[in-house]
């Protein structure tokens, strides 16, 4: 579902998914199959966002992201999550 906000000097779009909840966009990148921008629904977890990036890479650098990254972290519009490669 698509809004648009009449009070603005231009049009705002607000995309909705289907569950009602506002769509923010966020950007993955480094070490997953397919790094790229994604929109995803407010409150998603790392953990989904890798997921829909394909998965790690085989080159990902596990032991960082275990020790770092919070794949239960909720996402917000603008973020950019980083995957580490492996140091050679």
């Amino acid at each position: 579902m698509l809004q648009t906000d009449t009070k603005a000097s231009s049009p705002v779009i607000i995309q909705k998914n289907n569950t009602g909840s506002q769509a923010v966009v966020v950007d993955i990148g480094g070490a997953v199959v397919k790094p790229g921008v994604y929109p995803v629904a407010s409150g998603q977890r790392i953990y989904e966002l890798v997921d829909k990036a394909g998965g790690l890479s085989e080159d990902a650098d596990l032991a960082f992201f275990d020790k770092t990254i919070n794949r239960a972290q909720k996402l917000n519009d603008q973020v950019k999550v980083y995957i580490p490669f492996k140091k050679t």
